[in-house]
């Protein structure tokens, strides 16, 4: 029987974008069992798009509208568990902003079966909860528009420690982003889901990070493409975030979640110690006022001793209900 995969989306107010994305995800040779969509209480109109895609034909999408904007990570959260209900082997992550090659859902998931060819069974004992399978995840290779690597998407390790052998064309990473993020369920039913709360920005990061740490297997299939459309190719500059109307909330989580996750590598405390006492002095030469200066500090000096981990949630038991047949790849 085929592996069932649930691509599980999050929008907010890029109705047009979302339209590429869905096309990409229902055009694909290895095509998704379902589609979920997280509408983050867009106004856009991105309601009425969803409400006439969902009856068509191709891929069922099931689309689930918050009461308020939850963020990326409130809104990866919710789709997840959303998509696990449908009972997956696996759960495609996907931006709205993002538009997958017609191959890559079926390239990670020959990455995958290759994986199981040369990976043993992990033993319990080893940070999960009983025995589960090595591959965590499986991440695309993440281009902007003109075909360039995205600088915001580029999957690594979080140590120097040698990397296990893997076959040709993949590689052993740490951590990845949520443009084209293959999860296995095991993996999200004994790790948790993202952290809700993170709102934007280094969620993806702590969350494959996690799952790396727990034993997981995380792995680049370079074969694998997504198409990244953002306005611009750059990742985070936190030395220069702005802090317009409607966008320093959005940058005082992104130092806060980015200090926070960055304190758990190796001499972490120090780097991300240092990096607090140096963001103000940057922030003020490069002429950012005086009250949007504190509340950018607050947010990094809150993420030296935020406890994230405790907010950590599980996703609720599987259905024992029989699972239905599976639809054949075309």
């Amino acid at each position: 029987m085929p592996e069932r995969v649930a691509a599980v989306v999050v929008t907010y107010n890029r109705r047009a974008l979302l339209e590429q994305c869905l096309a990409g995800l229902r055009s694909q040779t290895r095509a998704p069992a379902t589609i979920v969509v997280v509408d983050n209480c867009s106004t856009d109109g991105t309601a009425e798009l969803l409400a006439a895609v969902s009856g068509g034909p191709g891929t069922p999408l099931h689309s689930v509208r918050t009461p308020e904007n939850l963020g990326g990570a409130g809104g990866f959260a919710l789709g997840m568990e959303r998509a696990l209900a449908l009972d997956p082997d696996w759960l495609w992550l996907m931006d709205d902003d993002s538009v997958p090659e017609a191959d890559a859902l079926e390239r990670l998931l020959a990455a995958a079966e290759a994986l199981n060819q040369v990976l043993p069974e992990a033993a319990p004992g080893q940070g999960r909860t009983g025995l589960q399978p090595s591959v965590g995840f499986l991440a695309s290779r993440v281009l902007w528009k003109d075909g360039s690597p995205h600088g915001m998407n580029v999957p690594g390790r979080m140590s120097r420690y040698r990397a296990r052998a893997v076959p040709g064309g993949l590689e052993a990473v740490d951590y990845a982003s949520f443009v084209s993020l293959l999860v296995r369920r095991e993996a999200v039913r004994a790790c948790g889901l993202p952290i809700a709360e993170f709102f934007i920005g280094s969620d993806d990061v702590e969350y494959t990070w996690r799952l790396t740490r727990a034993g997981f297997g995380g792995y680049l299939v370079h074969s694998s493409r997504v198409r990244h459309l953002t306005a611009d190719n750059a990742g985070i500059d936190v030395w220069n975030l702005p802090v317009e109307p409607g966008q320093l909330e959005k940058s005082v989580c992104k130092i806060r979640n980015l200090v926070a996750v960055n304190r758990r590598r190796p001499w972490g405390w120090l780097r991300e110690g240092l990096r607090v006492v140096l963001l103000p002095l940057a922030w003020r030469l490069r002429g950012v006022g005086a009250a949007e200066r504190r509340q950018l500090a607050r947010g990094a000096r809150a993420g030296l001793w935020w406890n994230y981990e405790a907010l950590i949630r599980y996703p609720c038991a599987p259905s024992d209900k029989p699972r239905a047949p599976a639809p054949d790849a075309p």
